[in-house]
């Protein structure tokens, strides 16, 4: 049982060490690592994707996982869902995408772009889309997300709009902050 557990303890590291941490990956033969099929890479640039301020100068807020534009959805799967939301960087780049298919009871999904692949969350508890749209926590046991939604904000024709930060962390423990933001919900 003590292997099992050291097992579970260290694969999240060598997860993370692929380069490509949260997504189930495929080992080649040749012991190339691709990611999952329908999942199109965008290659990581650090002067593009790290938090920028207002006036488009990068600002280090953190050592985590940097997270990319969300860009091309084709390999998320959010379910059925009845409603959801989406992070939205002060710099206008959509970082995280939400849903769950019920508003009370029901674990939603997430999914964030990391190292220019996909990674599917799903929430931390059965929060339902009421639990998402007050921001809520999100993980696959390798990356943690984050969302504290402020109270500055409301809705305006079925879509809410609040002023959000995003924190994420990897598997090293190590946090990056995404602030300020907007929490858009319908």
């Amino acid at each position: 049982m003590r292997a099992s557990a050291a097992f579970r303890a260290v694969l999240p590291l060598a997860i993370a060490v692929t380069g490509l941490a949260g997504c189930n990956l495929v080992k080649k033969q040749d012991d190339q690592v691709e990611a999952p099929a329908g999942t199109k890479i965008v290659q990581p640039d650090v002067a593009r994707d790290l938090p920028k301020d207002t006036a488009g100068q990068p600002v280090d807020k953190g050592e985590g996982p940097v997270l990319q534009v969300l860009g091309d959805l084709s390999g998320v799967d959010l379910g059925q869902r009845k409603g959801g939301c989406t992070f939205q960087h002060e710099d206008g780049r959509d970082l995280l995408i939400t849903a769950a298919s019920a508003d009370k009871g029901v674990a939603g999904k997430a999914a964030v772009r990391v190292d220019g692949v996909i990674v599917n969350l799903t929430t931390m508890g059965d929060i339902g889309l009421d639990g998402i749209k007050a921001g809520g926590k999100y993980s696959n046991g390798t990356i943690t997300v984050e969302v504290a939604r402020g109270s500055k904000g409301g809705v305006s024709g079925g879509v809410s709009r609040y002023a959000a930060n995003l924190g994420v962390t990897g598997a090293n423990g190590k946090q990056r902050l995404y602030s300020p933001g907007m929490w858009i919900c319908a």
